[in-house]
């Protein structure tokens, strides 16, 4: 419920007092006639370029990357839109028993400098909860034995439902059967009525 509905979501927040993260906005597309006249206004008089700061490199964000969190074991760059001023690097650190201990930092995307950095470690208790419910429900949390269980318990829901379907057929058979023998009694005794009138 909390993975698929909002209002369980922020329930986590509320219960636990501690602010909800802020969701960041979708970005907009443009029509392309917007984008050809930037591409237009960057060329001023006597063909200079408009002085847009340069981005940084890959290579220097993820130096950047490196220096903040040592222990990295997986980083996800995710590339801002032309014009924006910073990225955000999500990355999963190995000194945690969480299975997804992902970290946020921000980046200026000109000077590759931190802008923001929260650690997992940091998480308010409301994030920290939502962050262990994926790998509670997936069984994750437990390593192998937590993986097991989940499997044994999806093939119990498995289970369930083939026995209701053998179930409602059983009982649709017996519901068959049962009307059958019933429609038998009554034309066997029609037929002894009918021998008896006769025979009188």
């Amino acid at each position: 419920m909390v993975m698929s509905y909002q209002w369980a979501h922020n329930l986590i927040y509320t219960l636990t007092g501690s602010e909800p993260p802020s969701i960041p906005p979708r970005p907009v597309a443009r029509p392309m006639r917007d984008v050809g006249e930037e591409r237009r206004g960057r060329v001023g008089v006597g063909g200079e370029s408009d002085p847009t700061p340069v981005p940084a490199s890959l290579d220097a964000m993820f130096a950047t990357a490196v220096q903040q969190a040592p222990d990295w074991r997986l980083m996800n760059f995710r590339l801002p839109q032309r014009g924006a001023p910073q990225m955000t690097i999500m990355i999963e650190e190995a000194t945690s028993v969480h299975p997804y201990p992902r970290s946020t930092l921000t980046l200026d995307v000109a000077t590759a400098t931190v802008v923001k950095w929260e650690p997992f470690a940091n998480y308010t208790l409301g994030r920290t909860i939502r962050s262990w419910v994926r790998p509670v429900h997936t069984g994750e949390a437990g390593g192998p034995i937590g993986q097991s269980i989940a499997a044994l318990v999806s093939a119990g829901g498995a289970i369930m439902v083939y026995t209701a379907l053998a179930l409602a057929c059983r009982r649709l058979w017996q519901f068959v059967r049962r009307h059958r023998m019933n429609q038998g009694v009554a034309c066997h005794k029609e037929d002894q009525g009918v021998w008896r009138r006769h025979a009188s």
